[in-house]
């Protein structure tokens, strides 16, 4: 059953967040500068988004792997600091966005060079075209993988897989059914349905001479799911709750 984004990573409580960042289009090979500073680091990897395995055997599971595949996929990138105090915990994004772009069933490398600390694939994102040519966003799924970047090194964190696979009926109904209370009716986007794992990969032939270090997915199965804002209060009325 899909549940709204979680909050931060390993039992955050509160997220500061620091303002808006920039957003870097991660490249696929490394730079051609070679020479690293104590003061950043490389990380070298890649995504795997796949399709169901087994044949779609009704309407909706035809329809929901074809908008699966039709839409192309961001997934972001921050550095965080956790810090843990008498009065809570909570978790400070700093820096830049990094930003992935990939496709379903196409191995997306990447190379991020940043400064040295703990990461995160904050979210991934279903992206598609929306009216007039404006980018449309539909589903996502958040918390999904974590990984570090080491002061000088460059370090092979893995091939992150997430494969898709249908819900079955239970799964369908307790959907449906979360919706209903939270008064979320659509006609469209039957790639909601789907349900996906998410595991790392080591792939030798990609780690070339780089160190291993492999990424950590805390939830292998992905909150995967449509979660909309909410619609704007009217003029004089408390805001909507997210």
């Amino acid at each position: 059953m899909p549940i709204p984004p979680r909050v931060g990573v390993l039992g955050i409580l509160i997220v500061f967040a620091a303002g808006c960042a920039s957003v870097i289009a991660v490249p696929e090979e490394l730079p051609a500068r070679a020479d690293l500073s104590a003061n950043e680091g490389t990380v070298v990897g890649s995504i795997l988004l796949s399709a169901p395995t087994a044949p779609p055997d009704s309407d909706l599971r035809h329809k929901a792997v074809a908008e699966l595949k039709k839409a192309r996929y961001e997934a972001t990138v921050r550095r965080y600091v956790p810090h843990d105090y008498a009065l809570g915990e909570w978790t400070e994004w700093v820096g830049p966005s990094y930003q992935i772009i990939f496709e379903v069933g196409a191995e997306k490398r990447f190379v991020l060079r940043g400064t040295p600390g703990n990461y995160e694939v904050q979210r991934i994102t279903e992206l598609g075209d929306g009216v007039l040519g404006i980018r449309a966003e539909g589903c996502t799924m958040t918390d999904v993988a974590s990984f570090r970047i080491r002061p000088a090194s460059t370090t092979y964190v893995g091939r992150l897989s997430i494969e898709a696979g249908f819900m079955e009926g239970i799964e369908l109904s307790q959907v449906r059914a979360w919706e209903s209370v939270n008064g979320m009716h659509f006609v469209h986007m039957p790639e909601r349905f789907l349900k996906m794992r998410v595991r790392v990969v080591p792939d030798e032939t990609a780690r070339g001479g780089t160190d291993p270090d492999l990424m950590s997915v805390q939830y292998d199965k992905a909150n995967w799911g449509y979660f909309p804002d909410p619609p704007p209060s009217p003029p004089g009325a408390p805001p909507n709750p997210r």
